[in-house]
C-alpha cells in the first residue's frame, strides 16, 4: 500500500485500485509520460485522476508521476 499526500489531501493506494479504476476504461493521448496498466498504456494523469476520482486539473504531471511510483508503477517517457 502507498500512502501519498496530494492535493492536501493523504491516499491510501495499492496496484489492485489502479486496475480497479481503470477496467473499460480507453487510453487517452500520452502526451510525454505513460503506465501500463493492464495490457494498455495511459497517460499518468488519467491514471491517478480516475483512481482518486478527481479532475486532471487538481494536480500536475509531476504529482501523478510520484503518486504511480510510489504505488510501485514504473512510468515510460516519450519525447
Amino acid at each position: 500500500m502507498a500512502k501519498f499526500t496530494l492535493s492536501g489531501k493523504q491516499y491510501d493506494v495499492e496496484m489492485k485500485d489502479v486496475e480497479n479504476a481503470m477496467k473499460g476504461v480507453e487510453p487517452g493521448k500520452i502526451q510525454k509520460y505513460a503506465v501500463q496498466v493492464g495490457k494498455k498504456l495511459y497517460p499518468i494523469k488519467h491514471v491517478i485522476a480516475k483512481t482518486l476520482k478527481l479532475t486532471s486539473a487538481d494536480f500536475t504531471s509531476h504529482d501523478a508521476y510520484r503518486a504511480l511510483r510510489a504505488i510501485g508503477y514504473p512510468i515510460s517517457c516519450y519525447d
